[in-house]
């Protein structure tokens, strides 16, 4: 019984798509450019994810948790800095 809830626990945390706290970011600011008007395409949100998908400094993986919410990706960017920002290859 045991393994199977362990077996369980590894197959739901692989089809979540775990990720570190800056991977989380892109989504979050994805998903306000959706609030500002225009959309990420999905190739750019895969490449945002995978910028960040090796090794992340601890202090990075710390400004990512304390800035990463949606509310501070707000105040810390326009729409018009998030657009010019995915325009340029994010």
């Amino acid at each position: 019984m045991r393994r199977t809830l362990v077996s369980l626990a590894i197959v739901f945390a692989s089809a979540s798509g775990c990720s570190n706290a800056c991977q989380s970011i892109c989504g979050r600011m994805a998903d306000y450019a959706e609030e500002c008007g225009f959309t990420v395409p999905e190739a750019e949100l895969d490449a945002c994810r995978e910028s960040w998908s090796s090794d992340v400094e601890k202090t990075d993986r710390m400004t990512c948790r304390d800035f990463g919410s949606p509310d501070q990706i707000a105040t810390q960017w326009s729409c018009d800095e998030l657009e010019q920002y995915f325009a340029a290859g994010g």
